[in-house]
């Protein structure tokens, strides 16, 4: 089960990694929000790769947690999987603000 949950984990972090290029070529002169907010333009595709992206990860890292002690086991694998869409947004806001929009 390990390597199947893996598999989803790597399955959820590219969906939400498209997820962020979709959003940030949306927006492309514009800064995301930093958290919390709506960006000025909001695909609706956005909302099917993330929703895809969510259930990949959380399925996954329950599959690999679940041969784990600890009932946090997967958070880490979590926040990992989320990591390079978060990487998109930021080079997204550092390439908007250095161009002085």
């Amino acid at each position: 089960m390990t390597a199947v949950g893996v598999l989803f984990l790597l399955a959820g972090a590219v969906l939400l990694a498209r997820s962020g290029q979709v959003l940030t070529r949306a927006n492309a002169g514009v800064a995301l929000p930093a958290w919390w907010g709506r960006p000025t333009v909001l695909p609706r595709a956005v909302y099917t790769w993330r929703f895809g992206g969510l259930f990949c990860v959380i399925f996954g890292a329950n599959l690999v947690a679940s041969d784990r002690t600890t009932w946090w086991a997967g958070v880490p694998l979590i926040l990992a999987a989320w990591a390079p869409a978060f990487l998109i947004h930021a080079r997204h806001n550092r390439r908007v603000r250095a161009a002085g929009h």
